[in-house]
C-alpha cells in the first residue's frame, strides 16, 4: 500500500513538472517597446497633452474648454476614431472638462490632425500656444 501511495506521488510530481515546463516553453516573452515612445495609444495620447495641461496650469484656465477638432461638431459623434481622440483628450486633461459643441466660452483646446486644419480655428479666438503635433490653446479676444 505505501509502495503505490509512493509511485502515485512521483508520477504526479512528474506530470506536474512537465505540465509547467511545457507551460513556460509556450509562454510568449513579454514585449519590448521602443525607448522613450510608449506603444499604448492611451499613454502617447497622455505624453502629447502633458505640455498642455502645463499651459493650462500657467493661465487662469477655469471652467469648460471648447474642443476643436479636423471633424465639425455634429460629424464628431458619428466619427469613431473622431470620438476615441475626444475621450482620450478629455482623460489626458482631466480635470477640465472638454465640449465640443461650446464655442462661445474663453478657452479652447485644439487637437489637429490634418494640415490646414488650422481654418477650423473659430473667429475670434487666437492661439495662445501651439505646443506641436496639432495641439493648440486658444483664447477667445484680441491677441
Amino acid at each position: 500500500m505505501k509502495k503505490g501511495c509512493t509511485i502515485s506521488a512521483l508520477l504526479i510530481a512528474l506530470f506536474a513538472g512537465l505540465n509547467l515546463a511545457d507551460g513556460v516553453r509556450r509562454t510568449p516573452p513579454p514585449p519590448r517597446e521602443p525607448m522613450g515612445r510608449p506603444t499604448n495609444h492611451v499613454m502617447r495620447q497622455e505624453a502629447r497633452f502633458a505640455t498642455l495641461r502645463q499651459a493650462l496650469q500657467r493661465h487662469p484656465v477655469r471652467g469648460t474648454l471648447g474642443y476643436l477638432t479636423d471633424l465639425p461638431p455634429d460629424q464628431l459623434a458619428a466619427d469613431p476614431k473622431g470620438k476615441e481622440d475626444y475621450f482620450l483628450t478629455q482623460f489626458a486633461l482631466v480635470p477640465w472638462v472638454l465640449d465640443a459643441r461650446k464655442a462661445d466660452g474663453p478657452w479652447a483646446v485644439a487637437n489637429l490632425r490634418t494640415a490646414g486644419s488650422e481654418a477650423r480655428i473659430p473667429a475670434g479666438f487666437h492661439v495662445v500656444e501651439d505646443l506641436g503635433n496639432g495641439v493648440l490653446l486658444l483664447r477667445k479676444g484680441p491677441p
